[in-house]
């Protein structure tokens, strides 16, 4: 079994948006490949996104860390855009 745990700490100005990072997840959580568990959940400032799999591949894994990090950087761009 290869379990991931994928940590982003937010900034203090984007801490409050963990849970909508998190909501914005749970289509791709709902239905996660066979064989797949995704857990998400805010600690503080940091979103913590484990994954766990017992066929996973590293290309797999790659694109899951690549989505998250995309999802995250589009918020963080929306929000600032807002702020202005």
């Amino acid at each position: 079994m290869i379990k991931a745990s994928l940590k982003i700490v937010l900034d203090k100005e984007f801490k409050d948006l963990c849970r909508a990072i998190l909501k914005a997840l749970i289509p791709d959580d709902k239905t996660p490949p066979r064989g797949f568990t995704i857990n998400g959940y805010c600690r503080e400032n940091t979103l913590i996104y484990e994954i766990s799999s017992s066929n996973m591949q590293l290309l797999t894994l790659s694109s899951i860390i690549d989505e998250v990090s995309r999802l995250c950087e589009m918020i963080e761009k929306t929000v600032r855009y807002l702020k202005t």
